[in-house]
Formats: C-alpha cells, structure tokens, sequence
C-alpha cells in the first residue's frame, strides 16, 4: 500500500497525513509490489550474510528494503525486483522485502 494525494495525485512514501508536495489529503492505494533496484549493499561479514538497499517502486517513491531468497552477487542496479511478505518471528508483523523478478 502507497499512499496518493487526492490533489496533486503524487505519491508518498513514508505515509504522511498530508501530502509532502501540495498539503493536499492523501489516501492508501494498492502497490503493484514490482519495482528496480537503485542501489545496494552485501553485508557479506555478517553471520548469516544479508543485502539491503533502496528500490524505486514503479508508483514512482523509493523505499529502503531487505533482498531475500536470491544470489546476492547476482542482484544489479536496475534489476527489477517483485514483493514478497515474510512473518517475523514470535508475534512479529508480517513485512514487506524484495526478490528478484
């Protein structure tokens, strides 16, 4: 879920009550969950190894994330990538990563 202006019709991210760009109202819309990869980052030291950086959603906001269930060296700038939700552990919430197309 994004949130849009109902005025201007940008949309937002991190989800504001009112819109960054005109102060207009804003509401929830559904994401497509497809996105490319703008930059990123392997944490290859760390125990296990992860990778994280930033995809340009294709409603146009860029949003910090987690790359799961995928090479890591294989993951380009560019790359278009898909959502996928995980459950954390115990009572966590369900949230939202990325894995390559």
């Amino acid at each position: 879920m994004v949130r849009r202006c109902t005025s201007c019709k940008k949309v937002h991210h991190y989800p504001r009550q009112l819109c960054p760009f005109c102060f207009g109202d804003c509401a929830w819309e559904q994401a497509s969950g497809k996105a490319k990869i703008y930059t990123i980052s392997i944490m290859e030291r760390a125990n296990p190894p992860y990778a994280i950086g930033y995809v340009t959603l294709a409603e146009g906001p860029s949003v910090l994330t987690n790359f799961v269930d995928c090479d890591f060296k294989a993951l380009k700038i560019g790359q278009d990538v898909k959502v996928t939700f995980i459950k954390a552990e115990g009572e966590g919430p369900t949230l939202p990563f990325f894995t390559p197309a």
